[in-house]
């Protein structure tokens, strides 16, 4: 059996820096073949271009959150009233999704 391996990047190479772009250069760097990340907020348009120049698979990637509410920092996917901040967050992540090929999501 083989095994393959994804670098989580919410936890992975934070030291060095709060770039996801960067993460993902560092994961090749260091042999990952494919990462896991958070949506990129602020830095989507890096992202693609870092996952272009590396080649890296995004294997998984976390939905979107609002982090302007406390009481939604782990997500708005089991909170009563929130399905449409939801559903936003999922097109948001999906479109993204797109760009980097892509095909799981994670949501919470």
């Amino acid at each position: 059996m083989t095994l393959r391996f994804a670098a989580n990047l919410n936890f992975l190479f934070g030291e060095s820096s709060t770039s996801i772009a960067e993460r993902i250069r560092k994961a090749h760097i260091y042999g990952f073949k494919a990462v896991e990340i958070p949506y990129p907020e602020h830095e989507v348009d890096d992202v693609v271009k870092a996952t272009n120049e590396t080649g890296i698979c995004v294997s998984l990637i976390n939905i979107a959150l609002d982090k302007t509410r406390d009481d939604l920092k782990f997500g708005s996917a089991s909170i009563p009233g929130e399905e449409i901040l939801f559903k936003k967050q999922l097109d948001k992540t999906i479109e993204f999704a797109t760009l980097v090929n892509c095909k799981n999501v994670f949501g919470h």
